[in-house]
């Protein structure tokens, strides 16, 4: 006996905004840490105080990024690339931002 479910309803699948948005909260962050990263170098770590609040708000805007593409996900409606690329962008995003604050972490202790 055949176990097969018909269904008479039709699920649209559709690429939203919201992952577009997603995708580029990641590549601002990334590139704001790159920019930040090779300006500490340049400048030998002798950056302001506030250049610092920019690194910050770039991790928050990963961590952002990373929520909305979890919440997009996990819609059954939600689909495409940019939905995959957005989670992984943002999640390369806050490893990036985690390390380099470990790392900065570690030079204040030792």
């Amino acid at each position: 006996m055949a176990h097969n479910i018909y269904s008479f309803i039709k699920i649209e699948k559709r690429q939203t905004k919201r992952g577009i948005y997603a995708a580029a909260f990641g590549i601002v962050s990334l590139i704001c840490m790159a920019v930040l990263t090779i300006a500490s170098f340049i400048k030998e770590g002798d950056l302001p105080a506030a250049v610092g609040g920019i690194g910050y708000l770039s991790f928050l805007a990963a961590i952002f990024g990373l929520w909305l593409s979890v919440q997009l996900r996990k819609d059954n409606e939600a689909y495409g690339p940019m939905v995959q690329g957005a989670f992984y962008v943002n999640l390369a995003a806050v490893i990036v931002h985690g390390f380099i604050f470990f790392v900065g972490c570690l030079s204040i202790i030792m």
